[in-house]
């Protein structure tokens, strides 16, 4: 995508939605370190199948999501419930794996 002409927000939803998820995580890993990207769009109801993929908590850990909910327990709504104990898991070990943001 052009990146000039598509808000970052608008190209993962626009790709996810298409099935495109490769297209949707590179369009994150291109616009975040930029700034270029609210990361709310990551939890949207039509991203859900970039949340059911394995390089969904590694990024998390790389955009620093990770280890503010585990630092502060402020968890999104992805994890209420029975889904907390999993994605502290998820959370700690894509940190080990991820560099993490500066």
């Amino acid at each position: 995508m052009d990146n000039k002409s598509v808000r970052a927000e608008e190209a993962v939803l626009a790709l996810s939605t298409l099935g495109d998820l490769d297209g949707a995580f590179a369009e994150v890993e291109v616009r975040n370190p930029l700034g270029n990207l609210e990361t709310n769009v990551l939890f949207a109801p039509v991203t859900a199948p970039m949340r059911r993929d394995p390089r969904f908590w590694p990024l998390l850990a790389k955009l620093g999501l990770a280890d503010y909910w585990l630092k502060t327990n402020h968890w999104p709504d992805m994890c209420d419930g029975p889904a907390m104990a999993d994605c502290k898991a998820k959370a700690a070990a894509a940190l080990t794996q991820a560099p993490r943001r500066t």
